[in-house]
């Protein structure tokens, strides 16, 4: 994976990390609470990219700040509205593919080319 994408999943562990501190919460209390392992929760502060999207969402919520990701998914949905309505959709010029106007018929294929043996 590349370090533009581990960097910033590092930063957020390390985000959550602060916020459970600050709350005076173990990773014990946030495991128990949210139903996964104490080193599900510590892997997800060192930014592991393979820990899952519930178990994040989970976390967030109980610390409070999961409404960032609720702000995204309903900015996502009103995205989604908009291209339902065709209010995203550009116009875009069809690509001409020069195989398509030049497809090969009996009478165009030079058969003596073909046919011819060289001796």
């Amino acid at each position: 994976m590349p370090q533009s994408t581990i960097h910033p999943l590092q930063q957020l562990g390390e985000a959550i990390r602060l916020k459970r501190q600050f709350k005076k919460m173990t990773l014990l209390d946030i495991s128990m609470s949210i139903g996964a392992h104490r080193t599900t929760i510590g892997r997800l502060e060192q930014g592991d990219p393979a820990i899952s999207i519930g178990i994040l969402y989970q976390v967030l919520k109980i610390l409070g700040s999961a409404e960032n990701i609720n702000k995204l998914a309903g900015d996502i949905s009103m995205i989604q509205l908009l291209n339902d309505n065709g209010l995203l959709k550009r116009p875009r010029k069809r690509k001409k593919l020069p195989w398509i106007s030049q497809k090969p018929t009996y009478n165009s294929i030079n058969w003596k080319n073909l046919t011819s043996s060289k001796k």
